[in-house]
């Protein structure tokens, strides 16, 4: 039988192009391994069959033929710059993507391939913009607090259009979220305890 296995395939050339060898080695981890048997009855390559990457395909059992040209038809695992780009766009979430215009995008299209590549500036800009403007909002409620904190009798007036600035800010959950993030609240509390006008304000 191993001999039979080694024997040509009728119609099969004798001459072909190169394969890929590295399925003759033994695979790599997490790899696909190849059917048992599929090496039965086939010579050993010479060296210079191995350097050239040329060998006669009828030399190859029809079991291991069937492997590598498995492994030839799988999906390329590397990715175009635009391929990443809108697999990455592909993964927001379903109303994110219709408000970008993500769906039917295709890279086949040329008017497509610029669309991905404006969106994904237009994206990352975004990104850019939020992450500024959370810095910013910390920096600015991070001020209050500092300023309600250290503040001292006489600085009664300054505190009081503090607190109805913060109010203003305080208005939207997000703000007031980091505000409490930042230790703010335990500050405001202090006012209220203090004398009044301050403690009304705060209150």
């Amino acid at each position: 039988q191993a001999a039979a296995a080694a024997e040509p395939v009728p119609g099969a050339p004798k001459a072909s192009p190169s394969l890929h060898l590295a399925a003759l080695s033994p695979p790599a981890p997490g790899a696909s391994t190849p059917p048992a048997g599929a090496g039965a009855g086939a010579r050993k390559l010479t060296g210079e069959e191995h350097a050239s990457g040329q060998y006669d395909l009828g030399e190859i059992p029809a079991a291991l033929r069937a492997y590598v040209a498995s492994l030839d038809d799988g999906p390329a695992e590397a990715k175009t710059p635009l391929e990443a780009m809108l697999g990455a766009l592909r993964k927001l979430p379903e109303a994110e993507q219709a408000r970008l215009g993500v769906p039917g995008l295709s890279l086949d299209r040329p008017a497509d391939r610029e669309r991905v590549a404006a969106l994904w500036r237009e994206r990352q800009r975004e990104i850019l913009e939020i992450a500024e403007r959370m810095t910013n909002t910390a920096s600015l409620l991070a001020g209050y607090i500092e300023e309600l904190a250290g503040a001292r009798p006489e600085d009664e007036g300054r505190v009081l259009d503090a607190l109805f600035e913060l109010e203003d800010h305080l208005a939207d959950i997000d703000m007031t979220r980091d505000f409490h993030t930042l230790g703010g609240f335990p500050v405001l509390w202090r006012l209220a305890a203090a004398p009044a006008p301050a403690a009304a304000a705060a209150a």
